[in-house]
Parts: structure tokens; C-alpha cells; sequence
């Protein structure tokens, strides 16, 4: 009799797991058919299309189901398209960004008998930050090639054993022949890659400036980022640039001779680069005027917002042109380099 009734108890529970299995198994089948996450909310949409063939309109209307978490994923996904295009607008209206970024104006001429490199740099400086400043830093990249540098070229003589001679190295020189501030001369020292000046009277915030630096190069022989070799003219950080002023105070971190020493704040340049007519140049920016004055064009470009201007030239550029999209990609070889890179437009 005990037995009888625990056959029918285990019968009984295997059947209900067959009953479970089975409303499982229909419950996905229908879900899969129907497509319909059950979880989620859902909300209907209809499309309507028309086509016309041959002079007979059809219509076409098809309704679908759209769960709430897609629609609400379609929607952040929008705005986070529609934010983008605001951001990258405002990042191409120049006046906009004079609201947060400071802009230099700088013009240099290049000397090709003596390789020497005549400028002048205006820097409109509104204190953006909260304090009064009394104090002004530029960083002076250049110096740091000068013959009388401490650092100047150590680190490579160091390393190999040999002197500038030897590597075919010849140091630069800059030096700066007037600094104004609204107009006035006024006191600056400078020790090694810094230049600090004395404010006769503190900037307020949201206070503006307007600084000249009229300064000359010498470049150096020296195939890097700021020299030149074999007609190749490299100015890298060339230009006196305004150091980073952030919640740690003024940062004036010395140049060093490897890696990537530079921390500068992004701002607007317009630069006028004047070359002898035989020269092609490369540059940062985009490119908004050409002027011809006897044997020099001068050139013109802008950009913004960035943390630096970069220029080569050279009488021995050949460019490469191609285009993708909307965006048009330049390469700039000399002769030994074009069949080996005959294909760096296809990799850019």
C-alpha cells in the first residue's frame, strides 16, 4: 500500500515537470514568433512609404512594436548626435572661442642666406582665471638649441660619444629685441628656456592684455623638431608660447631633451609666414590668403583651437595630394623619400 502511494507521488511530480517543460518550450516558441520582449514596455510606431513605377503609386504601411528601452536609446543616441554637432559648430565660429582661448598674431620671415628667422608675435592675454596675476611666463623652445645653453645638444653628445662637430651640428641662437605690454616697454628676465615678465600692475580677472615680442632666430643645424638638414627648415615650437597658469600656480616646467616636455593651453593663431617664392611650405591651420612681394609670398593661415603652430619648408618639397570625404590629405616628400612613401596617401 506504502509503495502503491509513493509510485503515484513520483508519477504525479514527473508529470508536472513535463507540463513545466512543455509551457517553457511554447511560451519561447510564441515570444520568438511574435518578437516581442514581454519585459519591456513597448510603444507602436507606423511607417508609411510611397513608391511610384510606371505611373502607378503603391503605398506601403507597416506598424511594429518599439520596446521603450529602444526608443529610449534612439533618443539619447540623438541628442548625444544633435550635442556633437553643436559642439563641433561652436569649435569652427572663431569670435565664440575668443570668449575662452587667448590669440596670437605672429609674422616671420624667412632669411635663407643666413637661415635666420625675423618675427614679431602680438598676444591679445585675457585673464581667464580667478586671481590677479603680476607675473607673466612664456616658454622659449628655441633656446634651448642656442650655443650657450646648458642643455644645448648634451643629451646626444652624451649618448654617443661625439661632439657637435662630428654629428654635423651646429647650435641656433634667439633672441628677443623688444617686449611690450599695451604698448610699453617693460622689465623681463630670462634664465635658460623661460621668460618671466614683471607686470607694472597686476591683471585683473577677465582683464586683457596685449603683449609684443619682436624677437630673431638663428636656426640650428639639427635634423629634429626645430632646425633644419638638408634644405629641410623644421620649426617646431619655435615661437614664444604663454606657459599654463592652472590651480597648481604658473607652470614653468624646463625643456628637456627627450620625449614630449610641452603643456600649453589650446588658443587661436593667425600666422604670416613670409618664404622666398622657390620654397613650398607646410604648415598648421588652413590657408587664407597669399601675397606676392618681389621674390617672397607671404601666406596666411588660421587655427583654432590649438596648443601649438608647427611649420617645414623646404625648396625640395614634392606634394602629394588625394582626398577622402570632405577632407583633402597632403604629403609633403623630398626626392629620396618618394618611392618609399609613395603610398603613405593611401595609409593616411
Amino acid at each position: 500500500m506504502m509503495k502503491s502511494r509513493i509510485f503515484k507521488i513520483i508519477t504525479f511530480i514527473f508529470i508536472l515537470i513535463l507540463i513545466s517543460i512543455f509551457v517553457i518550450f511554447a511560451y519561447r516558441q510564441l515570444r520568438n514568433i511574435l518578437k516581442f520582449p514581454v519585459s519591456d514596455k513597448t510603444r507602436s510606431e507606423t511607417s508609411i512609404e510611397t513608391t511610384s513605377s510606371e505611373g502607378e503609386t503603391k503605398i506601403e504601411i507597416t506598424s511594429y512594436e518599439k520596446s521603450e528601452k529602444e526608443t529610449k536609446k534612439t533618443d539619447q543616441e540623438t541628442d548625444s548626435i544633435e550635442e556633437s554637432i553643436e559642439i563641433k559648430e561652436f569649435f569652427k565660429d572663431k569670435e565664440s572661442l575668443k570668449n575662452i582661448l587667448n590669440e596670437y598674431t605672429v609674422q616671420v620671415k624667412f632669411l635663407p642666406e643666413d637661415m635666420q628667422l625675423e618675427c614679431k608675435l602680438q598676444l591679445e592675454y585675457t585673464n581667464f582665471e580667478d586671481d590677479k596675476l603680476d607675473k607673466l611666463y612664456f616658454h622659449l623652445y628655441p633656446r634651448a638649441y642656442d650655443e650657450y645653453s646648458d642643455d644645448s645638444f648634451k643629451i646626444i653628445t652624451d649618448l654617443t660619444g661625439k661632439d657637435l662637430n662630428e654629428l654635423d651640428i651646429v647650435p641656433g641662437k634667439m633672441e628677443i629685441t623688444k617686449l611690450l605690454v599695451d604698448g610699453i616697454e617693460i622689465n623681463y628676465k630670462i634664465e635658460q628656456t623661460l621668460c618671466e615678465i614683471d607686470l607694472e600692475k597686476p591683471i585683473n580677472p577677465d582683464e586683457i592684455l596685449e603683449i609684443t615680442i619682436e624677437f630673431y632666430q638663428n636656426i640650428p643645424k639639427n635634423a629634429d623638431r626645430y632646425g633644419y638638414y638638408k634644405d629641410v627648415v623644421s620649426l617646431g615650437n619655435w615661437s614664444p608660447i604663454l606657459a599654463v597658469y592652472d590651480d597648481d600656480g604658473w607652470h614653468k616646467d624646463p625643456f628637456l631633451p627627450i620625449g614630449d616636455p610641452f603643456y600649453s593651453d589650446s588658443s587661436i593663431y593667425e600666422v604670416e609666414i613670409s618664404l622666398p617664392e622657390n620654397y613650398v611650405l607646410a604648415s598648421t591651420g588652413e590657408l587664407i590668403n597669399t601675397k606676392k612681394t618681389d621674390d617672397y609670398i607671404t601666406y596666411t593661415y588660421e587655427a583654432y583651437p590649438v596648443r601649438d603652430f608647427a611649420i617645414m619648408f623646404s625648396k625640395d618639397y614634392i606634394v602629394l595630394e588625394d582626398k577622402y570625404q570632405d577632407i583633402n590629405i597632403y604629403s609633403y616628400l623630398v626626392d629620396e623619400d618618394l618611392e618609399k612613401n609613395k603610398n603613405s596617401l593611401n595609409f593616411a
